[in-house]
């Protein structure tokens, strides 16, 4: 599913890796320190990320008994994933000039 829905984007991009040619797709648009989510692709790893944090928020706050719990328990889940959302709109931005 991945494999069609990137063929299907428009080519905006090439970048070199170890000397090879490879083409990058334009997923995410900088807006000051944040990224926004402007094809499919992106969308789909913002969503995906947030119905992760979701998750782990109901299935901590279920066992947690006051808000610092609650806290604590998320931080080690949500701040990696938020830094691999935010890795990934870095790398497939334009970068700004």
């Amino acid at each position: 599913v991945l494999n069609a829905l990137h063929s299907a984007l428009p080519l905006q991009r090439k970048a070199k890796i170890g000397g090879c040619s490879m083409k990058n797709r334009i997923w995410f648009k900088a807006w000051g320190w944040i990224y926004t989510p402007v094809t499919a692709a992106g969308w789909v790893a913002v969503v995906l990320t947030l119905l992760f944090c979701a998750n782990t928020f109901l299935a901590i706050d279920r066992h947690s008994h006051s808000v610092s719990d609650t806290l604590y328990g998320i931080f080690p889940y949500w701040v990696p994933a938020l830094g691999i959302l935010l890795w990934i709109a870095d790398r497939t931005s334009e970068k700004a000039r």
